[in-house]
């Protein structure tokens, strides 16, 4: 298994504190810089767990797995479990509300009618959504470690986090979001081990010039660490969502000018932009090949 990139040094805190709050490993060890052995007790249910060495390491809060509290994110979660209790998964989304956005259904308004285009790409794919509106990094990994990854070996799995994090957390370093992120597909990988993972960068947005220049440096990273990577592939796509240099404000349903989710027609280039890559890894035809 190759190697991934010096860059992944910054991870040793990382598989540290996934080893130290109990998140449950396999025997597939992760290819990064040498870290504390990986816990075998079950997946925390709390977020009260020991940390140790959190003074070596002043930004881990970043990849503690948090849950959501309200009544709705609750109840999602609950059903994405139901849902993988019943198997035949075969492709997971994993993200935020951009991902989330797939199932809604608003036949009257196609600029958020985006069921239909989910349906013709992975209608047939066995394929489950996970996204959460509302989700940083933290929550995404208290979901996958409560059950929403218990079971299941899909062939491939598509993950889009952390532009709530750059969002939010305007004192946060590029790289406090990276190590959240790769909290996540990390320990996505340590329970699916034989899963292929298609990582996106941060897509673009127009919320400020701040966070623009972050999700740039954070997703140039995530490009270094993952080069050569054996079950990673990293993709930016930003370029789809851009016209003349510029975030094409066309793409987005925002009407303030603070551009973040794409519209259908945003949505389809998304879709469209990853189906090469996407359908190698499922081993399936290329829905853009009519």
């Amino acid at each position: 298994m190759k190697h991934l990139h010096p860059t992944a040094a910054l991870t040793g805190a990382l598989l540290l504190l996934l080893a130290t709050v109990g998140l449950p490993a396999q025997t597939t060890p992760a290819p990064v810089a040498p870290a504390a052995p990986a816990a075998t007790a079950t997946a925390p249910t709390t977020t009260t767990a020991p940390v140790a060495n959190v003074d070596r390491y002043p930004n881990i809060d970043s990849i503690l797995p948090v849950p959501g509290t309200a009544p709705w994110w609750v109840q999602r979660h609950a059903e994405l479990v139901a849902r993988i209790k019943q198997g035949n998964v075969n492709l997971l989304f994993v993200g935020d509300s951009i991902t989330h956005q797939w199932e809604y259904s608003f036949p009257t308004e196609p600029e958020h009618n985006y069921l239909p285009i989910w349906q013709e790409f992975y209608g047939d794919r066995n394929a489950v959504n996970l996204g959460m509106k509302g989700d940083e990094t933290q929550a995404v990994l208290w979901r996958l470690s409560n059950g929403e990854l218990e079971g299941i070996s899909p062939k491939a799995a598509v993950v889009m986090i952390g532009t709530n994090n750059t969002s939010r957390h305007k004192d946060w370093t590029p790289v406090r979001t990276l190590n959240g992120i790769l909290a996540d597909v990390e320990y996505m990988h340590r329970r699916l081990p034989n899963t292929k993972i298609l990582l996106l960068g941060i897509f673009p947005s127009t919320i400020s010039p701040l966070k623009s220049a972050t999700d740039e440096t954070i997703n140039g990273l995530l490009r270094s660490v993952y080069s050569g990577s054996s079950y990673v592939t990293f993709m930016d796509i930003g370029n789809v969502f851009r016209k003349d240099g510029a975030v094409d404000g066309s793409l987005f349903y925002e009407k303030n000018g603070k551009y973040q989710h794409p519209n259908a027609a945003g949505q389809r280039k998304w879709a469209e932009a990853i189906e090469p890559t996407l359908s190698q890894m499922l081993g399936d035809k290329n829905k853009l090949q009519k």
